[in-house]
């Protein structure tokens, strides 16, 4: 990856820390145990798209369609950067 791609990703917003601070207890928990904000995020977004595929059995209605909570997640980072 060239160094302006590198460097514009790491200059990407990442997640308030105002919503860390609204977390359950058991994603607040996982999270906690990162300083890095980009490895808090990609941790959290992990845990929820684990997460939503445990709600398989969960549905509702939206716009007269039947919806599922299943999300996908797809993290995109350089080579080697953990």
């Amino acid at each position: 990856m060239r160094e302006r791609d590198e460097k514009e990703l790491s200059e990407t917003p990442v997640i308030p820390i105002e919503v860390y601070e609204r977390l359950p207890n058991l994603l607040s928990e996982c999270v906690g145990n990162f300083d890095n904000p980009r490895e808090k995020d990609v941790v959290l977004l992990s845990a929820i798209g684990v997460l939503s595929g445990c709600f398989s059995n969960v549905k509702g209605k939206y716009s007269k369609d039947l919806v599922a909570p299943n999300l996908f997640v797809f993290i995109v980072a350089p080579p080697a950067s953990g």
